[in-house]
């Protein structure tokens, strides 16, 4: 039987959605060795559908260790998802037999199993590492994305109970965008948005960038925004009724663990990152002739992908879901 290796990539949306390939591995009897960021390791470590966990750490020590670490394992074969001449490189030092990846860059040199890159931003995210388990894994991958999220300890979490408690009214909102300005919505408007849903739901704010100045606008939110760890994070979202932001990762995590989502899309491509998931998940994307740019900030300098979402649009949305369900 082959030793497959799964190297997932290092954004976290990107990762949640290469994460199927594991659900995949366990249909065929397969326990896949995870290589990815040390950050993830708190998502998948527990998952018991996996062999090891070998985390990726980008300096000297890390990297030997990382390189050491692979090589014991004997792989048959690795997936490398990401892009980068490194991961590449690394599997090749880590004299896995099988290397599966697109080529890009120089990194033909160090992978055997070579996908040509093309215009990929056409076809859904999925799609783009399926077609590198094709070779490998038989059957058909996963109709959704299935974490393993295990029992939680609620009392070593940082939240408070009543953060990751269900609420029949509950709304998780992430108004940041890691990738650039060109993915976020405006401020102000984040603010009044919130501001009207909190007269009528439950709104938690969540996500890597800190908030707290905006507290003063708010009279009930409550927020959590960069103080929510990637190990508590899960809890959070799957308890959520209806989750809002752009084009993020938590928007990846929301979706694959069947929550509802609202996302709004400018800069990117909602072909090619929309949420993937069992909910009902709606994208307000204005589909202009310049988007997607894929461009961190605006070329026009106006930002008319994202400025023309009204905050109007988006509560018509809100209702529209959790009016149905409540």
């Amino acid at each position: 039987m082959q030793k497959i290796g799964l190297y997932l990539p290092n954004h976290l949306g990107d990762a949640v959605v290469a994460s199927s390939l594991i659900s995949w591995c366990a249909k065929s009897k397969l326990k896949p060795a995870l290589i990815a960021k040390q950050y993830l390791k708190p998502l998948f470590h527990k998952d018991p559908r996996i062999s090891t966990f070998i985390p990726v750490n980008q300096n000297y020590t890390g990297i030997v260790k990382t390189i050491r670490d692979l090589n014991k394992l004997n792989l048959t074969v690795c997936l490398v998802m990401p892009k980068s001449f490194f991961s590449a490189w690394l599997v090749w030092k880590a004299k896995v037999r099988r290397r599966a990846g697109y080529s890009l860059d120089y990194r033909k040199y160090f992978l055997n199993d070579i996908i040509p890159m093309y215009e990929y931003h056409h076809q859904p995210l999925r799609q783009f590492y399926f077609n590198l388990a094709y070779p490998y894994l038989p059957g058909s991958p996963p109709p959704y994305p299935d974490l393993f999220i295990p029992p939680a300890d609620i009392n070593s979490f940082s939240l408070n109970s009543d953060s990751v408690e269900q609420s029949a009214d509950r709304i998780g909102i992430d108004p940041g965008a890691a990738y650039g300005k060109s993915k976020s919505w405006p401020d102000q408007r984040w603010i009044d948005l919130i501001k009207n849903l909190e007269k009528k739901y439950k709104v938690v704010l969540v996500g890597i960038r800190d908030l707290s100045e905006w507290e003063k606008n708010f009279s009930s939110v409550i927020n959590l925004s960069g103080k929510t760890s990637l190990n508590e994070l899960p809890y959070l979202l799957r308890n959520l009724k209806l989750f809002i932001s752009g084009d993020t990762g938590s928007m990846h995590l929301a979706a694959a663990l069947k929550v509802d989502t609202i996302s709004l899309f400018g800069s990117s491509s909602p072909v090619w990152t929309s949420p993937w998931g069992k909910g009902r998940h709606i994208i307000i994307y204005k589909n202009l002739s310049c988007s997607p740019c894929f461009k961190k900030t605006c070329p026009k300098g106006d930002m008319k992908c994202m400025n023309s979402i009204t905050i109007e649009e988006v509560i018509s949305k809100v209702d529209q879901l959790l009016q149905s369900k409540i």
